[in-house]
């Protein structure tokens, strides 16, 4: 970073690098805390809680709401956790790439290794999945972006790369948080294909096929509040309709579902309601939380129904 401009962002108040003491690095966690204290705080007891930021005296029309109409529990906790979540997103571009390649290898067998060929065919799908979501990609790119990831100097202690590759063993902790990163976004995008599954499976017995797109999102985020409320999935950020629509985006420039152009987008069953009822047979939600019983977080089978998913496709693209 150039002088002038590493002055400039130190003067807005970025943090750019923690120097001193061992205890800085508290300091700086707990100032970063301290400024965002109308949405999360720090207890005396060091455990971080949350502030309620929504009003539940507030009386909202179910008539007016593009989405479903959530519970004021669910309201209180996923207001100030997609709020500070915004804060994640736009850090996201610079940790995707590692973040991706990690989470694919945790989902393979231990101590397995993948040709670096086999492993940019599961990253360029991955990456083709979350194309209209969040992370700004340039198609061109993809292999260049994977090479340049598992051949980052940064990186030569998460991967174990020759000609094929693996998980390192040292950083096993920042395995699991690259990997998490993704986890609300898999598992909204779960949700959205467990609930296509279901609408394709009601194809099958009424015509015509009872889902228009407004239905699906709505459908979908019901069925997250559903989980979260019973410690399913885990994040809030799952709850979110921008999340489903390019999850919905993806799958049709994928080729795994069409829209007919209508009064409102209906799904079409011209050409993929077999393709997408055989993809999506796969899915599953068991164990999405990736929470053991010992309360540790395991973050592996979370998105192992997801991956299976993904291997089905890539199987049929080789």
């Amino acid at each position: 970073m150039c002088p002038g401009f590493k002055s400039v962002m130190e003067e807005l108040g970025a943090l750019l690098d923690i120097k001193g003491e061992p205890g800085s690095v508290d300091t700086a966690v707990k100032e970063a805390i301290a400024i965002h204290k109308s949405l999360v705080i720090l207890t005396p007891t060091n455990h971080l809680k949350l502030i309620k930021v929504h009003n539940s005296h507030r009386v909202i029309d179910p008539a007016k709401l593009k989405g479903h109409s959530l519970s004021h529990q669910t309201m209180d906790v996923a207001v100030p956790m997609v709020m500070l979540q915004h804060y994640v997103n736009p850090c996201l571009p610079y940790l995707i790439g590692p973040a991706m390649v990690t989470l694919i290898l945790r989902h393979l067998d231990e101590g397995y290794l993948v040709l670096q060929h086999d492993l940019f065919k599961k990253f360029n799908f991955v990456r083709a999945l979350f194309y209209h979501f969040e992370f700004s990609f340039y198609g061109p790119w993809a292999e260049k972006a994977c090479h340049q990831t598992v051949g980052s100097p940064k990186c030569n202690r998460l991967y174990q790369v020759m000609v094929d590759l693996k998980l390192g063993k040292s950083q096993e902790k920042l395995q699991i948080l690259l990997s998490n990163l993704l986890k609300p976004f898999l598992q909204g995008y779960l949700c959205i294909c467990q609930v296509l599954k279901t609408v394709i499976a009601e194809f099958m017995r009424l015509h015509p096929l009872p889902g228009r797109r407004g239905n699906l999102l709505k459908a979908t985020q019901k069925e997250v509040e559903e989980l979260l409320m019973s410690s399913v999935i885990t994040h809030p950020y799952s709850l979110s309709l921008d999340m489903y629509s390019a999850a919905l985006q993806s799958l049709s420039h994928m080729d795994f579902l069409n829209f007919k152009q209508e009064e409102e987008e209906r799904i079409s069953h011209i050409l993929q309601i077999r393709k997408i009822l055989k993809k999506f047979g796969k899915l599953e939600l068991k164990n999405i939380s990736g929470m053991s019983r010992t309360g540790e977080v395991d973050f592996a089978p979370s998105i192992s129904p997801f991956l299976i998913f993904i291997n089905e496709r890539l199987k049929k693209s080789l």
